[in-house]
């Protein structure tokens, strides 16, 4: 099993999409899992249900936060301390095996083989050992891209994401949850009174509270979820997979967290509200230009009657 020309690329995500479509033809697998070794990496997972055509998302994430259990034995595995390729047992009989990929002794990240039939483990084992050999040099490549392609699309104060990336991802975004047939919100955080404490404290104080704030939010995400710092004090939160009710719900926490909070920044208690505005697709827009004006309105009309408050587009 040689390392085929399709894999010669650098977008990460083509890279292993076409990996895990190169696997399928060789094995008969439910899932494969990329899982980066690096937290700010992204994992990829690939579902054939057996009989369905693969379909990959994304998410966020790594190893650190990748634990699978097993019953028969009564206890949980935390596999990144493993040093070596392993093999699972499931209650259903197939098994998953983990492939620890290195290029120069250096741990890239795991591949998750998951139910595989036992008929197929060994042979297809040293297949995959053979072809991620070869194939591994390519990965280190596309993990280094990635890593520049994700710097420049950091705000390098709260480490969230950018105006870049929102008018880079949005629309991809709501295209994904067209196909899907799933729901999703967005959230426009603008924090009331913010210029006041630039004004009083300074804006280094005024810095280090975003990034407080930030931190806060990021406590109230999913781990598909995606924060952006819009500009100035201005957030929006995008909440993927999750109805108008649920992303309701975690805006309200949101508010009502950030309302409780007291921070403390250079031996000063600082308190400090938002005013939330909340839009879904495709209940009210039906693009990513028309979920974001929503959501815009709604976090201004918040604004206009109370502060301090969560307003739903209508």
């Amino acid at each position: 099993m040689s390392c085929p020309r399709f894999l010669k690329t650098l977008d990460l995500n083509d890279f292993l999409e076409n990996l895990f479509d190169f696997f399928a033809f060789k094995v008969d697998v439910a899932n494969i899992i990329w899982l980066s070794y690096e937290y700010s990496q992204k994992n990829i997972e690939k579902n054939n249900n057996r009989t369905s055509e693969f379909f990959a998302s994304v998410t966020y994430g790594s190893t650190k936060d990748y634990k699978f259990s097993d019953r028969s034995m009564g206890q949980s595995y935390h596999f990144i301390a493993e040093d070596f390729t392993s093999i699972k047992k499931n209650n259903d009989g197939t098994y998953d095996i983990f492939f620890l990929v290195k290029y120069k002794n250096k741990k890239l990240g795991y591949i998750v083989f998951k139910h595989i039939f036992m008929e197929e483990t060994f042979v297809f084992s040293e297949q995959v050992t053979q072809l991620l050999s070869s194939a591994s040099e390519q990965l280190h490549y596309c993990l280094e891209f990635a890593k520049l392609q994700e710097k420049a699309f950091r705000d390098d104060l709260t480490h969230f994401y950018n105006q870049r990336f929102l008018s880079n991802k949005l629309n991809e975004i709501i295209k994904q949850h067209h196909v899907n047939k799933k729901e999703m919100s967005v959230l426009f955080i603008d924090m009331d009174h913010f210029k006041f404490i630039n004004d009083n404290f300074g804006h280094i104080v005024g810095s280090e509270l975003l990034k407080q704030i930030a931190n806060l939010f990021e406590n109230h995400l999913g781990i598909n979820d995606l924060g952006i710092r819009y500009g100035g004090d201005e957030f929006i939160l995008l909440l993927l997979d999750k109805s108008e009710q649920e992303s309701l719900e975690i805006a309200e926490a949101i508010r009502s967290s950030l309302e409780q909070t007291t921070f403390l920044i250079d031996s000063r208690k600082i308190n400090i509200t938002a005013s939330i505005g909340l839009a879904s697709y495709p209940k009210h827009a039906k693009n990513s230009q028309q979920v974001l004006k929503m959501a815009d309105e709604a976090m201004y009309n918040a604004k206009s009657k109370s502060r301090n408050r969560v307003y739903v587009a209508s």
